[in-house]
């Protein structure tokens, strides 16, 4: 197996760009290149440094995506105004590997997570959630470090979305880290930071990738379509030629 890295290095907010467009499009596009193994995406906010790590079945088939990764790096550059720093390619030479059942256990830590924003409860989320938690939110949540920032952060979706539902959509689990791809529906009902109730019903998908420790959430990076929720709220218009159902 061989693997090939790229760091980046950006503003924070041409890293938070990064982050979106290698969940809506650079992921999808390697996970359909002949030979792809996998692929990892992380970011350091503090550092301002990004990285992306793709897997590969072997070197011919690294060799083989290397046009396309060229083009994606200027697409990504471009896109989101990141700065490619350096790239490698490497051998793999050892491979360690989680039990189905360690698989299956983080799998259920993190629909525990997500049901955190169905159900509000301070005992919940000390059940789900490390002391040290840092999630790294969008641009609109900043990052929030320690269990009690969390539970302000709970509280405040709570008090905006009431009797809001969240459910899980999809995970994949390796190691330590679950992506869960998961749905939010309910209804504005309380101030939702400056703007006001709306009354408006909205839906919401989004993706979230945990890494777990000690059979708790650690660490969460979130990536959602605030820009369709805040449609939904009428905050934003629709884009002109929109079609309203």
């Amino acid at each position: 197996m061989y693997a090939r890295t790229t760091s980046w290095a950006g503003t924070p907010q041409a890293l938070e760009k990064w982050a979106r467009d290698t969940v809506e499009t650079v992921a999808p596009m390697v996970a359909g290149l002949p030979g792809n193994a996998g692929a990892y995406f992380l970011i350091d906010r503090e550092a301002g440094r990004g990285l992306t790590l793709t897997l590969w079945e072997n070197e011919d088939a690294a060799l083989a995506s290397d046009a396309a990764a060229d083009k994606s790096r200027a697409s990504t550059a471009a896109a989101t105004g990141v700065e490619q720093l350096d790239r490698g390619r490497y051998e793999v030479t050892a491979k360690s590997r989680g039990t189905a059942g360690d698989s299956r256990a983080s799998k259920e830590v993190s629909r525990r997570f997500t049901e955190l924003f169905s159900t509000a409860g301070a005992a919940r989320a000390e059940d789900v959630l490390s002391p040290d938690i840092v999630f790294h939110g969008t641009a609109g949540d900043g990052e929030i470090r320690g269990l009690d920032q969390m539970k302000a952060f709970l509280a405040g979706y709570h008090s905006a979305f009431p009797g809001a539902h969240s459910t899980v959509e999809d995970q994949i689990a390796e190691g330590d880290t679950v992506v869960t791809r998961w749905r939010a529906r309910g209804t504005h009902r309380g101030d939702l930071g400056p703007v006001p109730a709306t009354g408006r019903a909205f839906e919401m998908d989004g993706v979230t990738i945990e890494r777990i420790a000690d059979g708790k959430i650690a660490e969460v990076w979130v990536a959602r379509d605030e820009l369709g929720l805040l449609r939904q709220l009428a905050v934003l218009p629709e884009p002109a030629g929109a079609r309203v159902t």
